[in-house]
């Protein structure tokens, strides 16, 4: 694992019914990649009760799952619950991240 912090672009946001889907682009030592994140409204409430937007939240999981396991351990399509089963700790990390960026 990189001990470089990835960087994580927003490429694209999608509002649907349960939550948000999000293309995001980094690159990590295999290159260049995209994953799609699928964020529900009962995870951003939990992780940022309201205070910052989807996109950020989404980002914040990210950089947070990237810091605990490594971006190349971070599967190309997954919804952000996942992350608490392949990133132990990970809900205390995120609300940690996120009470920074506030």
């Amino acid at each position: 694992m990189s001990n470089q912090p990835t960087q994580f672009e927003v490429r694209s946001e999608t509002e649907g019914p349960r939550g948000w889907t999000f293309d995001v682009q980094f690159a990590d030592e295999r290159g260049v990649r995209t994953i799609e994140l699928r964020l529900d409204w009962t995870d951003y409430d939990h992780w940022s009760h309201g205070s910052l937007t989807p996109s950020d939240v989404a980002v914040g999981a990210l950089k947070c799952a990237a810091a605990l396991v490594g971006a190349p351990e971070i599967p190309a399509r997954l919804d952000a619950s996942i992350l608490r089963r392949l990133a132990p700790g990970f809900d205390e990390h995120i609300g940690a991240y996120l009470s920074r960026t506030r």
